[in-house]
């Protein structure tokens, strides 16, 4: 399938396409990615009495003290956002890529009526939207709310406010995307953590082997870095039609080509030396997070990748992680405004 511009789709809401097969299930895809909140080594994060040894919930603080509010700036699969409420934590969800945010809503809503998940959410997952977080994460004041129009809540499929009471059952049906009148309320705060699962550089021929949930992560992000190209850009054309004939196994290696040039298209960070196309990518919204009136902001890194090429301060280290959790292959960099009226 393909849009009005020639670009292929690799998942297609509409008919419930993935990768140009129907999928089986009737109204919603969330059966096919469904199974990977299924995997032992996830439900196991979710159930074990020692999931505050995790360092996802070390670096996020929400397994020493109860009632820790975070917000999820890049949800993905959802994982980690139901890792964090399972420990107890509130967890509001951010995700920025339509196709990732309606997958995710499905998921959050067969979750919720799973027998063996449902109970292990202890906390709870506030809500989900759909749209830059950054555009949230700047509006700290009335005169700058306007960014956040394009923010929509997907799920739960009542709107309910942070401050209030969430519904008591799971929510009446699945969502069908983004609102057609007025945009909900965006998600509000206070929060205690900010938590942002950047896209990690791709690891060239070594990404045909990462797990499925991240293979199908990158042909879904490669599909939205080449559609963001303009039509007229050289790299475009070469780019589609790779979109088209590479397997899933080398979304990886071809999410890597596709960020390069809108790197260089939406700003000059890629151009400095040593800072990868992902990280230029994501810097606005850290440079957001660094930048916001939450305490508390932790970054996934790779192992063996250093701290996120920040601007340098004038003085100090104050774009220094204050500390780090180590993982069997990711870090946790956490960096803290003690001074700052939020603490968790």
């Amino acid at each position: 399938m393909a849009d009005e511009g020639g670009l292929p789709h690799l998942v297609d809401l509409a008919v419930n396409a993935v990768a140009g097969r129907r999928l089986p299930q009737k109204g919603s895809a969330a059966p096919q990615f469904m199974q990977w909140w299924q995997d032992p080594s996830v439900k196991h994060k979710l159930a074990s009495t020692r999931r505050t040894a995790l360092p996802l919930i070390k670096a996020c603080g929400a397994g020493k003290a109860a009632g820790v509010r975070i917000l999820d700036c890049t949800g993905g699969w959802g994982v980690d956002a139901a890792t964090l409420a399972a420990a107890g934590a509130t967890v509001d969800i951010i995700e920025r890529n339509p196709i990732m945010a309606q997958l995710l809503a499905d998921i959050l809503q067969q979750a919720h009526l799973a027998s063996d998940l449902g109970p292990l959410l202890r906390g709870q997952v506030g809500g989900l939207w759909q749209g830059e977080a950054s555009a949230v994460l700047h509006a700290t004041t009335p005169s700058s709310t306007a960014a956040t129009a394009e923010v929509h809540q997907l799920w739960p499929s009542i709107p309910h406010s942070l401050g209030g009471t969430p519904p008591s059952g799971p929510p009446s049906g699945p969502p069908s995307g983004p609102p057609s009148g007025p945009p909900s309320a965006p998600p509000s705060g206070p929060w205690d953590v900010l938590y942002i699962d950047a896209m990690f550089p791709p690891r060239g021929k070594a990404s045909a082997n990462v797990k499925l949930p991240a293979q199908w992560l990158h042909a879904i992000a490669a599909q939205e870095a080449i559609h963001s190209l303009p039509a007229e850009h050289p790299a475009r054309a070469d780019l589609c039609a790779a979109l088209a004939s590479t397997p899933l196994s080398g979304m990886g290696g071809l999410l890597g080509q596709a960020m390069g040039p809108l790197a260089t298209l939406v700003g000059s960070a890629a151009e400095a030396d040593n800072v990868s196309p992902a990280d230029a990518l994501a810097a606005p919204l850290v440079q957001a997070a660094l930048d916001s009136p939450i305490r508390r902001v932790v970054l996934k890194r790779p192992s063996s990748a250093s701290p996120f090429p920040l601007p340098k301060p004038d003085s100090g280290d104050a774009n220094l992680p204050a500390f780090s959790v180590q993982g069997k292959s990711v870090r946790f960099d956490v960096y803290q405004r003690p001074w700052l009226q939020h603490a968790c």
